[in-house]
């Protein structure tokens, strides 16, 4: 009976970690066709491409500006066991506002903060089957919305959601950024280029519908997308962190273990710690580098 349950406790650590290394080596086979094809869009859109400044990995951005304005194009891995792949597309604006909007679409009706109290329903030009509903933590910025969104803007709106379909998130808001949200690492270049021109255009209509521009408006974000990109070092040293521990494991805490089965156990842990970091750091070491060999710039 102890050996059964050594077998499966055995079997357990050997199958999580083997999700884990999948992980590693799916995110590289992304990574690289991401740094492919951000690499085009770069250069088609007179932009940079560079590692990313916000998460780990080595994923590549890509920053610079478009008619005057900040943009940037960034992959998210996601975060924690509901955390959700994702590709942000942003575009900097001068509209000042009192705290976070979100604007998602009533069908399906997209899961939104508690903090985002104030709500405002905005009808879908192209049907009647779901509407845009607005979700704020401030009243005040739910009626500047309401002006905003007047005009071209809301029918704009509505072709980049048609043209999403399925992986249209939200469509996010607070001073001097726009950022829209869809699922998934995005791929597809010219979907990566329209997303981000559209994006831009809509931050134009909403500009000249606003009552009121602050031309001193500078969001955190693009500050940090400014800073230098330390993202693929700091999760490497993590990942390299692991291979001493493995080691640790094996050489020192092995041999104290007298039992045939618990040291399987032992050794096996050891083993995948070993592979796991090793792994991590060949994902992120080995992903295609910008043909251009420049880091982007704003």
């Amino acid at each position: 009976m102890h050996s059964f349950f050594d077998i499966i406790i055995l079997a357990m650590i050997w199958m999580l970690g083997a999700i884990v290394i999948l992980q590693a080596i799916t995110r590289k086979k992304e990574g690289e066709k991401l740094w492919a094809v951000y690499g085009e869009v770069a250069k088609e859109l007179g932009l940079a491409e560079r590692e990313e400044v916000m998460a780990g990995y080595g994923f590549p951005d890509v920053v610079g500006e478009i008619k005057g304005r900040k943009t940037f194009i960034h992959p998210i891995v996601g975060k924690g066991g509901g955390g959700l792949p994702k590709t942000a597309f942003a575009v900097e604006h001068k509209i000042k506002f009192n705290g976070k909007i979100m604007i998602t679409t009533t069908k399906p009706l997209k899961m939104v903060p508690r903090s985002f109290r104030h709500k405002l329903t905005l009808a879908n030009p192209y049907g009647k089957d779901w509407a845009f509903l607005v979700s704020g933590q401030s009243k005040e910025d739910i009626k500047v919305v309401a002006e905003l969104f007047s005009g071209d803007a809301l029918g704009l709106l509505s072709k980049i959601v048609h043209r999403n379909n399925e992986d249209f998130l939200y469509f996010f808001l607070e001073s001097g950024i726009a950022i829209l949200y869809t699922l998934d690492w995005e791929n597809d270049k010219e979907n990566l280029k329209n997303n981000l021109l559209d994006t831009l255009k809509l931050v134009e209509i909403m500009e000249a519908n606003a009552p009121y521009l602050d031309p001193k408006i500078k969001s955190e974000l693009f500050v940090r997308a400014e800073g230098k990109s330390l993202s693929k070092a700091r999760d490497m040293f993590l990942s390299a962190t692991l291979i001493p521990l493995g080691v640790i494991i094996l050489v020192f805490l092995a041999p104290t273990v007298s039992d045939i089965w618990s040291m399987a156990v032992v050794v096996s842990i050891g083993l995948l710690v070993i592979l796991i970091g090793t792994t991590r750091i060949y994902a992120a070491m080995f992903m295609k580098k910008p043909t251009s060999g420049s880091e982007g710039h704003f």
